[in-house]
């Protein structure tokens, strides 16, 4: 026989449906027991070593999912002496999302493996688990991990700070600056050409000569080649985008920026003919 012992009820029925989950064929049942002290106990009549990869892919999915976000809320509030609950709460939000798909160049810990590892490690010849045992145990285990991985979400985070700061400063531009722009027609390709209201398209020399007459220093900083830069520069009071893949994160930063004053229209909308 086989047991598992949890404390909490919830974590319990979690294990028991994602063991259940795992077992296709459901040729090996697991029974959930009550015991004294409002503690859950799982188990199965079949020997460890015929239950035991399910077993392990079990309990380290469980602990991945119980465990790993208050783990990262104690290194942000203990190892990195973060305080602001709202502040933790997308710290946290990020280093799930980092997690399941990390960002491109950089190496964030695999914790999950090294939970796996660590399980892995304390299970086999075992036929009765204490789950929160065990969790401490990976815990100690992983921990330079998780205060690695930890660093490495802080410096998204910090990144997308910076970024959100930058697109604040952006969008009270769009909306302080008044270079008498009414309309700005946008059509998206793999790229945008931007277009005034009768037609004619802007050209590289008009953006120079609009950010001589509108000086902005944040403007001048950027590329003028760069997609969203003309709709910064004229600052229009209406921006339309003719588009038929709205999901271009350059459209979603346009939208962003211009909120109300930005619509959306399909290709076939266009209203000029160019070439």
């Amino acid at each position: 026989m086989v047991c598992i012992q949890f404390s909490s009820r919830k974590v319990a029925f979690y294990f028991h449906q994602v063991i259940t989950e795992l077992q296709i064929d459901y040729s090996c049942p697991w029974m959930v027991k009550d015991i004294s002290h409002n503690k859950l106990l799982i188990e199965t009549e079949l020997m460890l070593s015929e239950v035991i990869n399910d077993f392990v892919q079990s309990v380290t999915r469980v602990i991945t999912d119980q465990k790993l976000s208050p783990w990262t809320e104690g290194v942000l509030k203990h190892v990195f002496h973060y305080k602001e609950k709202q502040e933790i709460k997308r710290i946290i939000e990020l280093s799930n999302e980092l997690r399941l798909e990390p960002p491109a160049g950089i190496i964030i810990p695999d914790l999950e493996k090294a939970i796996e590892t660590c399980v892995s490690k304390k299970l086999p010849g075992r036929f009765y688990v204490d789950f929160d045992w065990l969790s401490a145990f990976c815990l100690e285990e992983i921990y330079e991990e998780l205060v690695d991985f930890t660093g490495k979400v802080l410096d998204e985070y910090k990144l997308e700070e910076a970024h959100q700061l930058m697109v604040d400063s952006w969008r009270r531009g769009v909306n302080n600056r008044d270079t008498g722009v009414q309309v700005l027609h946008v059509f998206h390709d793999d790229t945008l050409h931007y277009f005034h209201n009768e037609g004619n398209k802007v050209s590289r020399d008009e953006l120079i000569l609009y950010l001589k007459q509108y000086p902005d220093p944040f403007l001048t900083q950027l590329p003028i080649n760069f997609g969203i830069t003309p709709a910064l520069i004229f600052a229009p009071d209406e921006l339309i985008i003719y588009s038929d893949h709205l999901e271009d994160s350059k459209l979603d930063l346009l939208t962003n920026l211009f909120e109300e004053k930005a619509s959306c229209k399909p290709h076939s909308e266009f209203p000029f003919d160019w070439a």
